[in-house]
């Protein structure tokens, strides 16, 4: 998935942002966990649009197969 606005440089530039912001958010105190699972989420999207993670999704249930 291409995006116009997105090259690799900024893709991979934002990984590393969001990384640094991760460790920012546990190493406060109190650790501000809520941010940091909401920063690895965004990570886990930008990884993806990178190509560095695959996805794998389920095929979709079909009515006969839920009424048996």
């Amino acid at each position: 998935m291409a995006l116009d606005f997105w090259t690799r440089r900024n893709i991979e530039r934002e990984i590393d942002n969001t990384q640094a912001e991760i460790m920012l958010a546990l190493w406060q105190m109190p650790a501000d966990v809520d941010r940091a699972w909401t920063l690895i989420s965004k990570l886990t999207g930008l990884r993806i649009c990178a190509g560095q993670q695959t996805v794998k999704l389920k095929p979709p249930v079909t009515v006969h197969a839920m009424a048996a």
